[in-house]
C-alpha cells in the first residue's frame, strides 16, 4: 500500500490555478518593488534590506518559473489549459514586462551590474519560450495583435534592464569620458549661481556638475588639478549643512546610476522607448476589452485584467517617479542654461519665448517638491547650553540613513546590549524593527531555556553567520547629530589650508592621528604620538577606542571643571563626539570588514584578545562569564550603566602587568591602559579635544584608504558616515586620486584660500 503525502485538493488546486497564482505572485513583487526598493538607501535597517533583497530575487524566479509553467504546458491536450492557449501566449509576454524589472532597482549589490551578459542570455532564452508559446497558440490566436503588442513591450523593457546593468558596470564607467569633460566646472557653477535663483535649484545644479566631475572616483580614475582647486574652493567658502546637502545629493545621483535605469531612460531614446512602451499597455488593454471571453474562464481574464491594469499602474507611477525626480530639474535646467546662452548672440522668437516661461514654471514645481528633501532637524535637550539637533526627516524624503552606528568593547566584553536612541516613529507608527525579531520571539515565550537559545546560536555560528547575530545584539543605531557634521566639516576645512601641493596631500592623507598631535605642544606629542605611529592601524585604533570608553564612563559630563556653562556645554560636545566617532570606528572594524579592508590587517584576532584580557581580573558574575558572545546573543541584557561604569574604573585605575597578557603583541588592552594614564595627565579640556581630533583624522584615513567600490556598496545599504567623509575629503582636495598639473606650482604660489 502506498502512501500519497501528497493530499489531492493540493494537486488539483496545482494542475489548475499554479500558472495563474505565479502570475499574480510575480505582478506583486514588481508593485512591491516600485515602491519599497528605493527605502534600502534611506535606511540602513537590516530587515528592511532583507526583505527587498527577498523580493529581488523571487521576482526574476517567479517570473522564470512561470515562463517555464506556461512552456511546458504547450501540447499537453489533456492539460487544464488546453483551452487557454491564447491567454498563454499572452501571459508570457506579460512576464517578458517584469523581467524587465522596475525603474527603481536593476541590481542589489554592485557585482549585479557584471552579470549584463547573464541577463542578455536570458532575455534571448526567455524570449524563445514565449515566441515558442506565440506560435503555438498562432492557429486560433484571438489575442494575436495584443500578445505581438506585449512582447514587443517586454523586450523594450528587457533590454532597458541589460543596458542599465551594462552602463553601471564598473568597466564601463571607467571607460567613460564623461567626467573629463566636464572641465569647465568653475564656470557652469558661476553661471547656474546668476541664473538659478531658486536654492533648491541651486543646489541640485551645483550638486550635478560635482557629480559629473566626481563621479570618476567611483571606478578609481584621476582627477585634474585645476577641478581640485575650483571644487575646494567652493566647499572652504560654504557652510557645514549647505556642504552636506550638496554631497548628499551628488551621492544620490551616484547610486541612482549604479542601481537603477535612470541612465537608460533619461536619453532621447529613452523617452521615446517609454513612450512606445506605454502606449502599448493602454493599446493591448484596450484590445483586450473588445476580444470575446466566453472562451476563457472567468478566473483566467480577472488576472489578465489584473495584470493589464496593474501594468498600466506601474507605467505611471515610474513616470510620476521620473517627472519628480532631481534628474527632470537637471535636464531643465540645462535647456534653461542652454537658451540663456543663445539669447545672447540673437533674440527669441516667439515660440522660444513661450517653452522658455513653460521650463521656468515646471521648475519652480519640482524645486517645491524637491524641497521636501531637505534634511530636518529635531532639537534634543536639557538645557539652553546643552542642546542637540539630530536629522528627523521623514524616511519617505530621505536621501540617507541619517543614522550613525556603533560597538563597544567593553559591553561587547560584558555581553550588554549598548544603549540606543530609538528614532521617532515615521507617519505616526512606531517601528516594528526597533527590537531585534529574535528577542520579539523570546519575549513571546519567556518560559523557553536559555540553553536552548545557545544551542541555536552556535549551529547559526558554525553556518557562519555569527557576524550577522553580532550585528544585532552588539551594535547600535543612533540619529546623526548635526553638531558632529559641524565639528568634522570644521577640522577637515582647518586641514585643507595646509594642502597646496602633492607631497603635502600625501602627508595629510596617510596622517592617522600624527598630525593632530605635531600640532599639540612638544612634550604631549612626543608621550602619545607612539600610540598612533609604532602600531598598525587596526591596534592604533583599539588603544584609543579602549582609552576613550574609559574616560567617557569615569570622567563626569558636569564635574564642574569648566569655568562656565558654555564652556562645559562645549567640552562635553567633544566627549560626544569621541565617544560617537570611538564606536562608529570600532563599528566599521568589526561589522563592515569590507569597507575597512585596506586598513584592516588582522583585526579580528587582535580584538578577540583584547576582550579576552578585558575579562581576566573581573569577578566572576556565573555563567554569563564562560560564554562566548555569539552564544550569549539571546541572553544579553541591556546595558548598566553603574556596571560599566565600574567596569571602565577597574582597567582604568588597576596597574597593569605585563605578565597579566599572554599575547600583548596582539592584544591592545595593555597598551590602551598606558595611553590612558597618559591621558589622565592632560587636563580635562585638552583631553577630550585632543581625542575628538584624532578619531577624525582616523576616520579620514580609513575613508581616503577605504576602496571606492565599498563607498557605492555602501549607498544601498543606506550609506555610511565614511562615505559622506570620502566625499567631502576629495571636495576640499585631500586624498589619493589628484593628478598634478606641470603648472601646479606656478599656479598655487598665487592661489589663497
Amino acid at each position: 500500500m502506498t502512501i500519497d503525502l501528497i493530499p489531492e485538493s493540493v494537486k488539483k488546486f496545482w494542475n489548475e490555478w499554479i500558472i495563474q497564482s505565479f502570475l499574480i505572485l510575480s505582478f506583486s513583487l514588481q508593485m512591491f518593488l516600485v515602491i519599497f526598493a528605493p527605502f534600502r538607501k534611506k535606511t540602513s535597517n537590516k530587515w528592511i534590506s532583507f526583505l527587498i533583497w527577498s523580493g529581488y530575487l523571487l521576482a526574476e524566479w517567479a517570473a522564470t518559473f512561470a515562463i517555464g509553467l506556461i512552456f511546458r504546458s504547450q501540447g499537453d491536450n489533456d492539460s487544464a489549459f488546453a483551452d487557454a492557449g491564447s491567454l498563454m501566449a499572452f501571459w508570457s509576454s506579460f512576464l517578458l514586462l517584469h523581467l524587465g524589472g522596475p525603474d527603481t532597482i536593476t541590481a542589489f549589490a554592485l557585482a549585479d551590474n557584471v552579470l549584463w551578459v547573464r541577463h542578455l542570455l536570458g532575455l534571448v532564452v526567455h524570449l524563445s519560450a514565449a515566441v515558442y508559446v506565440f506560435l503555438c497558440a498562432l492557429p486560433k490566436d484571438k489575442l494575436m495583435v495584443p500578445t505581438i503588442l506585449m512582447l514587443i513591450a517586454g523586450v523594450i523593457k528587457y533590454l532597458e534592464r541589460v543596458r542599465a546593468l551594462f552602463l553601471a558596470s564598473l568597466d564601463k564607467l571607467q571607460e567613460s569620458d564623461e567626467p573629463r569633460q566636464h572641465r569647465t566646472l568653475r564656470s557652469q557653477i558661476a553661471l547656474s549661481t546668476k541664473r538659478v535663483p531658486l536654492e533648491e535649484e541651486k543646489l541640485i545644479w551645483t550638486s550635478y556638475n560635482y557629480f559629473k566631475v566626481f563621479q570618476g572616483l567611483i571606478v578609481d580614475l584621476y582627477l585634474a588639478w585645476s577641478k581640485r582647486r575650483q571644487s575646494r574652493k567652493f566647499f572652504r567658502s560654504t557652510t557645514a549643512e549647505y556642504a552636506l546637502r550638496v554631497i548628499l545629493t551628488e551621492l544620490n545621483f551616484m547610486y541612482e546610476v549604479l542601481y537603477t535605469k535612470v541612465v537608460v531612460v533619461r536619453s532621447k531614446l529613452g523617452y521615446l522607448l517609454r513612450a512606445i512602451s506605454f502606449s502599448i499597455v493602454i493599446c493591448a488593454l484596450a484590445l483586450f476589452v473588445r476580444v470575446e471571453k466566453h472562451r476563457f474562464h472567468h478566473v483566467d481574464v480577472l488576472v489578465t485584467y489584473i495584470l493589464l491594469f496593474g501594468a498600466a499602474a506601474l507605467e505611471v507611477t515610474s513616470l510620476l517617479m521620473l517627472i519628480f525626480s532631481e534628474w527632470t530639474l537637471v535636464s531643465i535646467l540645462k535647456r534653461i542654461e542652454h537658451r540663456n546662452m543663445i539669447k545672447e548672440r540673437k533674440s527669441d522668437s516667439v515660440l522660444d519665448h513661450y517653452f522658455s516661461r513653460l521650463d521656468h514654471y515646471f521648475s519652480r514645481i519640482l524645486s517645491c517638491v524637491l524641497s521636501l528633501k531637505k534634511p530636518t532637524w529635531s532639537k534634543h535637550g536639557i538645557g539652553p547650553d546643552d542642546v542637540k539637533y539630530e536629522f528627523g526627516t521623514r524616511v519617505v524624503f530621505r536621501r540617507w540613513s541619517e543614522s550613525i552606528s556603533g560597538c563597544n568593547l567593553i559591553s561587547y566584553s560584558m555581553s550588554q546590549r549598548p544603549a540606543r536612541k530609538i528614532r521617532k516613529s515615521c507617519w505616526g507608527c512606531s517601528s516594528l524593527f526597533t527590537v531585534p525579531l529574535p528577542r520579539r520571539l523570546l519575549f513571546c515565550f519567556p518560559k523557553v531555556k536559555f540553553d536552548c537559545w545557545i544551542f541555536i546560536g552556535k549551529c547559526i555560528q558554525c553556518l557562519g553567520l555569527g557576524h550577522i547575530l553580532d550585528k544585532m545584539a552588539y551594535a547600535s543605531e543612533n540619529p546623526f547629530d548635526k553638531e558632529l557634521w559641524d565639528f568634522i566639516f570644521s577640522e577637515l576645512k582647518r586641514k585643507s589650508s595646509f594642502v597646496h601641493q602633492p607631497e603635502q596631500i600625501r602627508i595629510i592623507s596617510d596622517a592617522r592621528g600624527c598630525w593632530v598631535l605635531d600640532r599639540e605642544s612638544e612634550d604631549c606629542s612626543s608621550k602619545l604620538k607612539p600610540y598612533v605611529q609604532n602600531f598598525e592601524f587596526g591596534k592604533s585604533l583599539l588603544a584609543w577606542h579602549v582609552a576613550t570608553e574609559l574616560f567617557y564612563n569615569t570622567d563626569s559630563s558636569n564635574d564642574g571643571s569648566s569655568s562656565s556653562s558654555s564652556a562645559s556645554a562645549g567640552l562635553n560636545k567633544q566627549r560626544e563626539f569621541s565617544k560617537a566617532l570611538s564606536d562608529y570606528m570600532l563599528y566599521l572594524m568589526l561589522m563592515q570588514p569590507t569597507m575597512t579592508s585596506a586598513v584592516r590587517g588582522n583585526f579580528s584576532r587582535m580584538f578577540d584578545e583584547t576582550v579576552a584580557d578585558a575579562k581576566k581580573g573581573r569577578p566572576p558574575k556565573g555563567e554569563r562569564e564562560s560564554q562566548r558572545p555569539y552564544e550569549s546573543y539571546l541572553t544579553v541584557i541591556d546595558k548598566d550603566p553603574t556596571e560599566v561604569e565600574r567596569e571602565s574604573k577597574r582597567l582604568l585605575e588597576d596597574s597593569p602587568l605585563v605578565e597579566v597578557y599572554e599575547n600583548k603583541a596582539v592584544s591592545a588592552l595593555w597598551d590602551a591602559q598606558q595611553l590612558a594614564r597618559e591621558l589622565k595627565k592632560l587636563v580635562r579640556e585638552d583631553r577630550w579635544r585632543i581625542m575628538s581630533r584624532v578619531w577624525v583624522e582616523m576616520m579620514s584615513y580609513a575613508a581616503i584608504h577605504c576602496r571606492a567600490a565599498a563607498h557605492a556598496q555602501a549607498l544601498s545599504k543606506g550609506g555610511e558616515l565614511l562615505s559622506l567623509v570620502w566625499m567631502l575629503l576629495a571636495h576640499l582636495g585631500i586624498g589619493e586620486r589628484f593628478e598634478p598639473s606641470e603648472y601646479y606650482d606656478y599656479y598655487d604660489s598665487f592661489f589663497i584660500v
